[in-house]
Formats: structure tokens, sequence, C-alpha cells
């Protein structure tokens, strides 16, 4: 089973990340949160063909 300190050791992770690549990391639209399933990296393909 996962400990709550390994969930929160790859919301640092994710945190960090979000930091480095997305323009505002408190909106982020690279590394999305998907509730209950994890997270999914938006390719910048698809960033570019919604505007």
């Amino acid at each position: 089973t996962e400990s709550l300190e390994d969930t929160r050791t790859v919301a640092v992770h994710i945190s960090n990340l979000r930091k480095k690549i997305e323009a505002d990391p408190a909106n982020p639209e690279r590394v999305i949160t998907i509730r209950g399933a994890g997270y999914m990296l938006v390719a910048r393909s698809a960033l570019q063909a919604r505007t």
C-alpha cells in the first residue's frame, strides 16, 4: 500500500517539474492532475492546437 509519505514525494516532484516547464505553475497546462488517477503530460502539439 502507498503511505502518505510516498504520495507527498510524488507531489513534490510534480511541483518541481511544473516550476521548470510551466509558464504559470499555479495554473498548469502541461502536467495535469487527474483526480483519482494520477497525472497526465500534455503534448506541446496539443497545447498549440487549443490556441
